[in-house]
């Protein structure tokens, strides 16, 4: 596989995965509860390809950015296949966490609920 596919790849499923967080936010109360007063700049770095970063407000995730953002409140780094496994449903979060493979990094504690409920 080459690199652009590689990389359209990492970017469909997270931009999937943003689509579902977001519906769910708008209709699931106990979601909305967690999400109410949140304002969060997410980084997401994929080690063996790129960084991705996106902004939640309003219990909402506007789109998804290319490269790193200034001063992330979450930041998350994993590696591409670990990545899609967790997308796909095939890797648990806590499983790739407890291995090392998935690391993260939050100024609050609290935000760990924050990014099981997107990924």
């Amino acid at each position: 596989m080459t690199a652009p596919e590689t990389h359209s790849e990492v970017r469909k499923r997270l931009e999937k995965a943003i689509a579902e967080f977001n519906e769910r936010a708008k209709t699931d109360p106990k979601m909305r509860e967690v999400l109410e007063n949140k304002e969060r700049r997410i980084q997401l770095e994929i080690s063996d390809e790129s960084t991705y970063n996106f902004h939640l407000k309003d219990y909402a995730i506007a789109g998804v950015n290319l490269g790193p953002v200034n001063e992330p409140e979450i930041n998350v780094a994993t590696d591409k296949g670990t990545f899609i496994g967790i997308i796909d449903g095939e890797v648990s979060p806590t499983r790739a966490f407890l291995l090392k493979k998935l690391k993260f990094k939050a100024k609050d504690l609290e935000d760990l609920i924050l990014l099981r409920k997107l990924f």
